[in-house]
């Protein structure tokens, strides 16, 4: 249960950054958001995927086109703990779809 909170309160500071970041910098933030903040974080994403998958294949783990599918997307991921970063990226885009 504490896990939870503490979940939420870092997506809570974490928001509150990205908007004091937004407020000091203004549009200029904005437009190199998704290079910055978006992009990069998607490469460590990928990265962190690769080497999973690489994993699940030699320990015999069952990697589908499904899960390959949500592990990019949304859902069920290769990664252990993976919703944590997917969560991440999706508030990272819904941020800048908010103030773009």
């Amino acid at each position: 249960r504490l896990g939870h909170w503490a979940v939420v309160l870092f997506m809570f500071m974490s928001g509150f950054g990205l908007y004091e970041s937004y407020k000091n910098k203004g549009q200029d933030y904005i437009k190199k958001f998704p290079r910055n903040r978006i992009l990069t974080f998607f490469i460590m994403y990928a990265f962190f995927v690769a080497i999973y998958t690489v994993y699940e294949l030699i320990t015999g783990g069952a990697i589908t086109p499904l899960l390959m599918l949500q592990t990019f997307t949304y859902g069920s991921t290769v990664i252990s703990f993976g919703w944590y970063l997917q969560l991440s990226l999706i508030l990272y885009i819904v941020f800048f779809l908010v103030f773009v």
